[in-house]
């Protein structure tokens, strides 16, 4: 089976996601240099 490499998570609240997920996964979190409104 493949592993996942990409998704989408369109949110409301990008800093209470960011918390959440930095919380739950240990993810930490940077703006892309190619697209302002992605986080990588």
């Amino acid at each position: 089976m493949g592993r996942l490499t990409h998704f989408q998570i369109h949110v409301n609240n990008m800093e209470r996601t960011k918390k959440f997920y930095g919380e739950v996964f240990g993810w930490s979190f940077q703006r892309s240099r190619y697209a302002a409104s992605f986080i990588l």
